[in-house]
């Protein structure tokens, strides 16, 4: 693939008292009439874009904004379009493969799903990074795909964006279907927030030639801010550096620094997810150096960094801010170690 050429719209709205009235629940009616006003917003107009994001820069963002990993998101992309165009003397396409599109069972030919999940999330990780905001934590198995960080005029914002991708659905209909599971998603964690919250739902077409059409839907959540957070200035004592997994103890003690910094506000939901990487990356930490680990391993490795750093007293009240979610996240720990000791196949 070359450069990719994205272009697309960013449409904004806010979470009104009306729009909040509707997103109570996942009924179908309310559904129906969250798509009928995202509709009308989008048809309304919004804000065009259009940027390049180099091929090697593509690789890397499908790495750091992927929840699966795909060696290279965007060769398994071209190898589909070269298929599906009838380019199969392509150098991408194998002869064998060629033979099985001609002669196989008949079903339509679709992409590799993690190719193509993995590169609409590279594609909106960039795409939030042109919107002014840089990676935070990347969240496994739940939405948002992404947590991401700005500032603006010395205020502190948070940005959830949820990627939705597709060779074939326009990103306006990407949108306007999941917009309304969207928002209730976004209001769901709402209980949890004190800083100001945007949400990002963004929804890419991938087309041959590396072009991709993209939709924005942009939700600020204002409404949902605690009064004593609003005016944080996060260059106070907000450092949001934080190393790759590639240097777990180095992010491990970066995440409890952030916790720290951020604890004032008492933000149950970022509160959480930093905990959850903490927790990830004490795991990686212990396992690379000793090979092995328990559930209580992990915690009083992280507490006993904690108290090196001299942060013990502020990650033990970030831990009681969250006790009511911590029975999940040691869950979490007991599947990941079962794992990590217990290979999926064994030998006989």
């Amino acid at each position: 693939m070359s450069d990719v050429d994205i272009e697309g719209m960013l449409y904004s709205t806010s979470m009104d008292s009306s729009l909040d009235r509707l997103v109570r629940s996942n009924d179908p009616s309310l559904q129906k009439m969250v798509e009928e006003r995202i509709r009308t917003l989008m048809q309304a107009g919004g804000r065009s874009f259009r940027y390049t994001l180099p091929q090697n820069d593509f690789k890397r963002q499908t790495h750091v904004y992927g929840e699966q990993y795909v060696a290279d998101a965007s060769a398994d992309l071209d190898q589909y379009f070269d298929i599906v165009n009838g380019r199969l003397f392509s150098r991408s396409v194998p002869t064998q493969l060629a033979v099985l599109y001609l002669f196989g069972s008949g079903n339509q030919y679709r992409p590799n799903t993690g190719a193509l999940s993995a590169a609409g999330e590279g594609i909106a990780g960039f795409c939030m990074e042109q919107f002014g905001y840089r990676p935070l934590v990347r969240p496994l198995g739940v939405m948002p795909d992404i947590v991401a960080w700005t500032n603006r005029a010395g205020i502190l914002y948070l940005g959830l964006a949820e990627s939705k991708a597709s060779t074939r659905q326009d990103p306006q209909r990407l949108i306007e279907k999941n917009a309304a599971q969207f928002l209730v998603d976004i209001k769901t964690r709402a209980q949890g927030f004190s800083y100001r919250y945007e949400g990002y739902l963004i929804g890419s077409q991938l087309r041959d030639g590396g072009k991709v059409r993209c939709a924005c839907l942009h939700v600020d959540l204002t409404r949902y801010a605690k009064p004593d957070a609003v005016g944080r200035d996060p260059k106070s004592g907000f450092d949001a550096t934080v190393p790759s997994y590639e240097q777990p103890e180095a992010r491990l003690e970066a995440i409890i620094r952030l916790q720290a910094e951020a604890g004032g506000v008492r933000d149950e939901y970022l509160t959480s997810l930093l905990s959850e990487e903490a927790t990830r990356s004490a795991m990686l930490e212990l396992i690379f150096r000793q090979r092995s680990a328990s559930e209580d391993e992990v915690d009083t490795y992280i507490s006993r960094v904690a108290a090196d750093l001299g942060l013990a007293d502020q990650w033990a009240a970030g831990q009681e801010l969250i006790r009511d979610v911590k029975a999940k996240e040691m869950a979490d720990v007991s599947k990941a170690l079962v794992r990590f000791r217990k290979p999926a196949l064994e030998l006989e």
